[in-house]
């Protein structure tokens, strides 16, 4: 990837002006078909890893469909809102009861539109597993915990002032304006220029029941209808009334999320690559190869296309139950030898007797990998020239990464100064939190902004927050490594 200095500056000024756990089972074992005596690509590796990777057929186990999305609903002849309700039913984002309604005029709830709004347009956002719950009534059991939480992680989603998301409550039209101000995202929402008693006292003055709009909707609501958004009377009778506490029906959240659904250029060309990915029916590889190892976890994964390359390739595996865990968090070691493996660079192998790095020692598994990218200069270690292997990847250092890997002159030998490239990253609101933990953060700045309008968004969500810090899943780093090398 090393470029010619002068198509550096442009790239970079481009970019500029646009804008844990250690891995046991999942890559050391190899869940083999009952009917072919094979070996293992990871024992393979365990023989010589510093070895290409041999390929192997990958089945997905598909999950159990329903056609209900399919359907013509019984029960939408007569509403207004048909066109809208067909796109959304088309688009998998919702689907019919078992007697084929979708009943449009009954009141929706707050966690049936997050996940329609969701759905409809996922933004590259992934589904996370925190550790600890970001809201009070919200727990790992919840059926939406790691899709709320990667919302939350991504910065798009807010609840209410006393910490709760009130899952189950019916949606209030006020409560409706602002969960979308904050997915879309609207900034003049989420930080607003304007106090909400100036936005109360002018913006919602108008209508009588202007009263009743609670504290925290004022600025969502006036967003919502006045200025070029002004959107709320296309979706809400008109009148002199707002209602900002009448619950939303189906029909009026689907005209919602389908009229005021916005995806960017770059997103939509990402969201045709990764339909393609998964639409793909034929495998990549022959089914006749020896080696066969069947996927139990992924079939629902918005970048399935991805991790199927990924174990296709043979630089990873699943465990025993045939689950990659996609939504896992991936540590430093599996990233590394993932990227060693899945883009091989054929360099010469290393066998030093003296450890580069002092928490890699020569019993360590991946020492040899380790020592030959050090050797190639295409590994970077963390403070105090350690590695932390074991440690759970970060974004940034994902993209650290994967640049002094690629040998990639934005981060490696740079003509920008740092503060020309911060410069045009104003707009970023934490653009400035990058690197702050290590005592050099240099090269996390340089190469999160090389990655940023590209490899980053499309991993990590079309969003506006960089969120530096956020540790990687699986299905991320797999994801940035397939298309990383594919780009």
């Amino acid at each position: 990837m090393k470029l010619n200095r002068m198509y550096t500056v442009i790239i970079a000024m481009g970019l500029i002006i646009t804008g844990c756990q250690t891995e046991t089972s999942a890559d050391q074992a190899v869940q083999k078909n009952p009917q072919e005596n094979t070996v293992g690509t990871d024992e393979q590796s365990v023989d010589d890893p510093l070895a290409a990777p041999t390929a192997v057929y990958v089945n997905v186990q598909e999950q159990a469909s329903s056609n209900e999305s399919a359907q013509e609903p019984t029960d939408i002849a007569q509403t207004a809102e048909k066109e809208y309700i067909q796109k959304l039913l088309k688009s998998g984002a919702a689907k019919l009861d078992q007697q084929g309604k979708f009943m449009p005029e009954q009141p929706i709830t707050r966690t049936e539109f997050i996940n329609w709004m969701y759905n409809y347009n996922n933004k590259h956002i992934k589904p996370h597993n925190a550790k600890t719950p970001s809201f009070n009534d919200l727990t790992p059991e919840n059926v939406n915990y790691t899709l709320i939480e990667g919302m939350k992680a991504a910065g798009v989603i807010i609840g209410f002032p006393d910490g709760s998301m009130q899952l189950d409550k019916a949606l209030t039209r006020q409560e409706l304006t602002l969960l979308w101000g904050w997915y879309t995202p609207e900034y003049l929402i989420i930080d607003p220029v304007l106090n909400k008693k100036t936005t109360r006292t002018y913006g919602l003055r108008p209508y009588r029941d202007s009263k009743q709009v609670g504290e925290p909707y004022v600025t969502s609501m006036n967003f919502y209808l006045n200025g070029e958004h002004d959107v709320y009377f296309d979706i809400f009778p008109k009148g002199k009334e707002l209602k900002p506490q009448e619950s939303v029906t189906r029909a009026q959240a689907t005209h919602w999320i389908v009229a005021n659904n916005k995806v960017n250029e770059k997103q939509e060309k990402q969201d045709e690559r990764l339909a393609r990915n998964n639409n793909e029916v034929a495998p990549a590889v022959s089914p006749s190869l020896s080696d066969q190892i069947t996927v139990t976890d992924i079939a629902d994964s918005s970048v399935k296309g991805q991790i199927t390359r990924l174990l296709q390739s043979g630089a990873a595996s699943v465990n025993e139950q045939g689950e990659f865990q996609p939504d896992d968090v991936v540590t430093r070691r599996d990233f590394i030898r993932w990227m060693y493996k899945y883009d091989f660079k054929k360099w010469d192998a290393v066998s030093s007797s003296n450890p580069s790095y002092e928490d890699v020692p020569v019993t360590d598994p991946d020492y040899a990998i380790v020592e030959t990218m050090k050797a190639a200069d295409a590994i970077i270690p963390l403070d105090n020239n350690k590695l932390e292997l074991d440690r759970p990847l970060t974004r940034e250092q994902l993209a650290l990464l994967w640049y002094w890997y690629q040998d990639e002159d934005r981060v490696k030998d740079p003509m920008l100064n740092l503060n020309t490239i911060k410069a045009g990253t104003s707009t970023i609101p934490d653009f400035d939190r990058i690197g702050t933990t290590y005592a050099d953060p240099e090269p996390y700045i340089r190469a999160v902004a090389a990655a940023e309008n590209g490899l980053y968004r499309n991993v990590f969500g079309y969003v506006k927050s960089l969120n530096p810090q956020q540790e990687v899943t699986r299905a991320e780093a797999a994801q940035w490594l397939v298309d990383g090398k594919d780009n």
